[in-house]
């Protein structure tokens, strides 16, 4: 810092004042509250889930995806410039990420409410990361531990699993549901007809075991294809969509 005097040899200072400006301003909002330079990833890219890896609440995923609105059943937003990060529903712990679900969900269409998650993108911790997609062919892997908590098959719309693409009216999730099925759904352009870009299969005993899901992106073909595996089974294709 630097004060000059233009009064000549006589000029007095007689105080200084500074005060801080409080900066609350988060670097790359509505998705981080990260800088936006550390949202991107290189390829390959793992998460041990070890507690140390950084990112947002030391998950090592570095965004979340901001939803529409937040349902009333959720509580309130947290951080405001960050409406789709919740840190108090995430627990990293023995090489494993607990999510606390809410009932948000990226619903297949934009309604006209707020009140429930069939009425609006509501979808809360839609966790991940940036990286260069054009690159070739690759995959996006997850083992998912009980991903659910019972077998009936309720309009809960529990679920858990991989979501890749833009934004909650642009992408595709493969994931496993309630009801015993593992869907993969692709959405563009909030728009997702059912006879073309949906797969649904009934998997047996898939809320008492562990589900690895993956999901094969191939930006040359144009071509989504997934694939899953409970337990020790051996991996079982589930279909391929466009992209």
């Amino acid at each position: 810092m630097t004060l000059t005097a233009t009064g000549g040899f006589n000029t007095k200072i007689n105080y200084v004042t500074i005060e801080p400006v409080e900066n609350n301003a988060v670097a790359c909002t509505p998705i981080s509250t990260l800088d936006c330079d550390e949202i991107a990833v290189n390829l390959p890219f793992s998460l041990e889930f070890t507690g140390l890896e950084g990112g947002l609440a030391n998950t090592g995923f570095t965004m979340a995806d901001p939803p529409s609105a937040r349902i009333a059943a959720d509580g309130p937003i947290t951080n405001p410039d960050v409406p789709g990060f919740e840190p108090s529903r995430l627990t990293v712990a023995n090489g494993q990420l607990t999510v606390n679900a809410a009932k948000g969900l990226a619903f297949v269409f934009n309604g006209t409410g707020t009140g429930t998650s069939t009425e609006v993108n509501s979808q809360i911790n839609t966790l991940g990361v940036g990286f260069d997609a054009s690159l070739g062919a690759f995959d996006i892997q997850t083992t998912i531990i009980n991903p659910y908590t019972d077998s009936d098959a309720t309009n809960e719309f529990e679920q858990g699993g991989i979501w890749f693409g833009l934004d909650e009216d642009n992408y595709v999730k493969l994931v496993a549901q309630n009801g015993g099925n593992v869907e993969m759904r692709a959405e563009e352009d909030a728009v997702s007809p059912n006879n073309s870009q949906v797969i649904v299969n009934a998997v047996t005993g898939l809320h008492t075991n562990p589900v690895t899901l993956r999901l094969r992106v191939d930006p040359v073909a144009e071509t989504l294809t997934a694939f899953y595996t409970v337990g020790n089974d051996t991996e079982t294709l589930l279909g391929t969509i466009d992209l």
